[in-house]
Parts: C-alpha cells; sequence; structure tokens
C-alpha cells in the first residue's frame, strides 16, 4: 500500500468518532527550563525584574 493509496481511501468513521473518550482523559504538561534560576537566563529569557517567586 502507498502513501497516494491510503490518502485516497475513504475514512472509516467520522472524525469525532472517540472524541468524547479522548477529552474526558486529562493529565499533567509541565514546561520549564533546568536552570531556571541561572544568571545566564535573566534579561535574555525571564525578564530582568521579575522576581524568582514569580518564575
Amino acid at each position: 500500500m502507498t502513501l497516494r493509496s491510503v490518502e485516497s481511501e475513504p475514512d472509516s468513521e467520522p472524525h469525532s468518532a472517540g472524541l468524547d473518550a479522548r477529552m474526558k482523559k486529562t493529565g499533567d504538561v509541565r514546561i520549564g527550563i533546568s536552570g531556571w534560576r541561572y544568571q545566564g537566563w535573566r534579561g535574555s529569557f525571564y525578564p530582568e525584574d521579575l522576581k524568582h517567586a514569580n518564575a
């Protein structure tokens, strides 16, 4: 089966099928950097006047 034939085949179910079940799943997302206290990040990534307690 080629990529072209896969793209040309109709969907077997609507795009919304199973959407309710997927939307009920939750989880935590944590984004950050390991060295947010590193002085080199001040001004280039974090604002100079941002307090560490707010970061």
